[in-house]
């Protein structure tokens, strides 16, 4: 079996406030409501990932109007000994296959685990996310992406420590998807546009005598782990006695497909798997 990290990708504007012609004409509007047409053609654009210490090659597994599955191979040596006691380095080429949805209200990449290939399949999302952007700057777009995890683990650890929690750290993307954007209130998405961010933090830390009382039943609060989990942000938590604040959004929501499967299904029955999966 394969795994899959799942994430979500938002496509944000560099400047809501820039002024004039962008790029072929386009204002910043027409850039927001054009955003998955533009990404959608950076992708064609965008040369192998290369790096600075090895070669890669890109092979199209399968394509539909907003589905895309390739294979991502890098260039490895590896070293053998040989009959008569000597070595002999060889080109290896292992890979992993990475699924990128275009649905405005989906926005999903999935990266296969593969540490023969890429160490983990954040390493190959930001050399990803760089080529992307490298395509959207000249529109003043860039593409911004966040795990997806399960909201239960956030209050599951709120409950396990509810008497001990100093302060919980909210990182999240100004919201541009509708789909999952709703969970905020009116007024924290209003502020976040209204101040021209594309990432912003909001703390709360108790009195060093006290400590905090988070609620499901708190819209604020609710909206911001429900967006967060969903693909919008992180969430950190401080616990008394613990140095190190705890990731919540460690935990990255995982699918996992059958090599067998893959390799033995035409194109639209990958595409449409693995859409099931990213669904579930």
């Amino acid at each position: 079996m394969s795994s899959f990290q799942v994430f979500r990708y938002q496509i944000l504007p560099n400047n809501r406030n820039f002024q004039g012609s962008i790029y072929d004409g386009k204002t910043v509007n027409d850039v927001i409501s054009d955003k998955n047409n533009l990404f959608w053609h950076s992708l064609s654009s965008i040369k192998p990932f290369a790096t600075r210490r090895s070669s890669t090659a890109t092979q199209v597994l399968a394509q539909d109007d907003d589905f895309v599955v390739f294979m991502t191979g890098v260039n490895r040596k590896l070293v053998r000994n040989t009959e008569d006691f000597k070595t002999e380095r060889l080109d290896t080429w292992p890979h992993a296959i990475v699924a990128i949805w275009n649905d405005p209200d989906e926005q999903y990449i999935a990266i296969q685990h593969n540490p023969a290939a890429f160490n983990t399949p954040s390493a190959l999302l930001k050399n990803l996310e760089k080529n992307i952007n490298r395509e959207l700057a000249p529109y003043q777009l860039g593409i911004y992406t966040k795990p997806i995890f399960n909201k239960r683990d956030f209050w599951s650890l709120v409950a396990k420590n509810q008497s001990t929690i100093e302060a919980v750290e909210f990182a999240f993307l100004t919201p541009n998807m509708a789909s999952i954007s709703k969970a905020l209130t009116e007024d924290l998405k209003s502020f976040a546009k209204a101040n021209n961010s594309v990432e912003n933090k909001l703390e709360l830390r108790a009195n060093k005598q006290s400590t905090l009382t988070l609620n499901k039943d708190d819209a604020q609060t609710a909206g911001l782990v429900d967006y967060s989990s969903s693909g919008g942000g992180e969430i950190k938590l401080k616990i008394q006695g613990v140095r190190k604040k705890i990731t919540v959004g460690n935990a990255i929501k995982q699918i996992e497909i059958g090599d067998l499967t893959l390799e033995g299904m035409v194109p639209h029955e990958i595409i449409s798997t693995i859409k099931n999966m990213l669904n579930d």
